[in-house]
């Protein structure tokens, strides 16, 4: 399984780690650390929280080629993301998530 060091490690190649720091940034931001590395309205820091989470949890086609290009197994770079999130939030809020983007897609 993925760790969190993995994403870490020093990767040998420029490309690597651009994809490896995106990849941290949006655990990061998944994980509500987004007001870090700006200044956001608590609005903005819920919508960029909730996106990261939402890329974690649904794997778009981009979530599987960023950890490609880092050399990463996406299912276990995914099972490590969700364990850290329901560490930081709690499990309501991935699903709280969850139910706002299934209602999105109705409406």
């Amino acid at each position: 399984m993925a760790t969190a060091m993995e994403l870490q490690k020093d990767y040998h190649l420029p490309e690597q780690k651009l994809w490896a720091a995106v990849l941290h940034r949006a655990l990061l931001d998944a994980c509500g650390s987004v007001g870090k590395c700006g200044s956001y309205t608590r609005k903005q820091m819920n919508r960029i929280s909730d996106d990261a989470i939402k890329w974690f949890t649904y794997k778009p086609e981009g979530f599987q080629t960023v950890c490609d290009l880092v050399g990463l197994d996406s299912d276990a770079v995914r099972q490590m993301a969700l364990r850290l999130i329901r560490e930081s939030h709690g499990k309501c809020l991935i699903h709280s998530v969850s139910a706002r983007r299934r209602s999105d897609m109705r409406g």
